[in-house]
């Protein structure tokens, strides 16, 4: 019995309120509004026009093993209706960071009309590109088939 009260004691603190979890929502759906996409696309440098052209030719990483096609060629098939779903793009933003490190983003549309964001992390000097989120990200990324030997 302790232990049942104990372990409700500890979920309750650890769960987020409904308070919290409205703030989160709203706060992922301002960040995702067709007005503020569109100012933050605006914004976009011209040395970040650059470097979304260089990423969008490679190939991104997951745990060091590459997509078989370049992130440009992932977002055209999915654009295409070659993927699950089929997406409406809205464009490109790449932010500065650290050195040559870079935050580059992908915002698009969902088939039911969800405004979504896919991030990844671009490494210049290393020239990698990694997800920067596992939840978006990863639907650009295309498995390499094996090559198995007869």
């Amino acid at each position: 019995m302790m232990k049942m009260f104990m372990l409700g004691i500890l979920v309750s603190q650890i769960a987020p309120t409904s308070a919290q979890e409205r703030q989160i929502t709203a706060k992922t759906q301002e960040e995702l509004s067709p007005s503020l996409i569109s100012e933050r696309l605006a914004q976009v440098s011209t040395e970040g026009l650059g470097v979304i052209e260089r990423v969008k030719m490679m190939m991104p990483e997951i745990q060091k093993h590459q997509s078989a096609k370049t992130l440009g060629q992932a977002v055209e098939d999915c654009v295409a209706g070659h993927c699950e779903s089929i997406i409406y793009p809205l464009g490109w933003e790449a932010i500065k960071g650290e050195g040559s490190r870079w935050k580059i983003f992908f915002y698009f549309k969902d088939g039911a009309g969800k405004y979504l964001k896919a991030a990844w992390d671009y490494y210049d000097a290393k020239s990698s590109l990694i997800p920067a989120e596992f939840t978006n990200a990863t639907k650009f990324w295309v498995m390499r088939t094996k090559n198995f030997r007869p």
